[in-house]
């Protein structure tokens, strides 16, 4: 859980699997990150 997410209203029924990065930095390994996706 984190208290970075801050929206007028509460998310609920539903989980959020994964958080995509639109910030721009590039230290993302993105090989390395699509990799997982196929090995788990």
């Amino acid at each position: 859980m984190t208290s970075d997410y801050d929206s007028p209203f509460r998310f609920v029924g539903a989980t959020i699997d994964n958080v995509i990065d639109v910030s721009g930095d590039s230290d993302i390994d993105h090989e390395a990150l699509v990799r997982t996706w196929f090995i788990g």
